[in-house]
């Protein structure tokens, strides 16, 4: 109907189909800061825990 469509968590976009181009870029964003978020929250945990501390103080 629309073409490629491309699923991200439960909701599925259709990139042929106007506005709904944008919310798709929007998701991809969202998607992508908030594995740089958790990779970064990751490492510094890490990071600490090879510092001996089991939580930041």
């Amino acid at each position: 109907m629309f073409g490629h469509a491309e699923t991200i968590g439960k909701i599925t976009f259709y990139p042929d189909a106007g506005e709904v181009t944008v919310a798709h870029e929007f998701a991809l964003c969202v998607v992508e800061r908030t594995s740089r978020i958790i990779a970064e929250n990751r490492r510094r945990f890490f990071e600490l825990r090879s510092w001996g501390a089991d939580s930041p103080a």
